[in-house]
């Protein structure tokens, strides 16, 4: 419905950002939107990197596409409000779906490189976090579903969420335990150092 409704008010020449709240249900939700709008011509720009099935559609206990960042100029309020109903929020998460459709959307796109035999975009969705044996972590996502992006933890800065990502597939990629994701070990990895 929501696409047909576009397909009323909107140019030929269109583009649409949908941004949810970053929950597994919301999630879903931009799933579903996602295979509708493919599959009547709109093209997805961001968070995804491939037009494929969704690595992380939020099936039970399984990962969803969302967001985390420290909101900034947050009213002094809503801070009050929060810490008053016992929710004190650090960080704020969202999902959130870019399509475009048309030969001259009214947003400038860039166009990723194509990956070449053995190699993948990966789509940075979390901040790091400590592993084990020294190393950090971060989650991606690509054609191949999560991923765990692995490096030492002198690395500090590395990618940040949103980061598109050239990687290098291992021959024989191990599994993370926790998430079920791929690891990809940072000297695999020839854009993040």
């Amino acid at each position: 419905l929501l696409l047909q409704r576009w397909g009323e008010l909107l140019k030929p020449d269109a583009a649409s950002l949908v941004i949810e709240p970053g929950t597994r249900s919301s999630s879903k939700q931009l799933v579903r939107l996602r295979e509708s709008a493919l599959a009547v011509g709109w093209k997805v720009v961001a968070p995804c990197a491939h037009a494929g099935d969704c690595a992380m559609p939020g099936n039970r206990g399984g990962a969803w596409c969302h967001f985390n960042f420290i909101p900034v100029d947050i009213p002094e309020w809503l801070f009050k409000f929060s810490r008053k109903v016992k929710l004190p929020k650090e960080r704020a998460s969202l999902s959130f779906l870019l399509l475009v459709r048309g030969e001259t959307p009214p947003i400038k796109t860039v166009t990723p490189p194509r990956p070449a035999e053995g190699e993948g975009l990966v789509r940075v969705i979390s901040e790091s976090f400590d592993l084990p044996e020294n190393q950090m972590g971060r989650y991606g996502c690509s054609n191949r579903g999560l991923v765990l992006l692995q490096n030492p933890k002198t690395h500090q800065l590395g990618p940040q969420p949103g980061d598109l990502l050239m990687i290098k597939w291992p021959a024989r990629p191990r599994k993370d335990l926790k998430s079920k994701g791929l690891i990809i070990p940072a000297s695999n990895d020839g854009s993040r150092e």
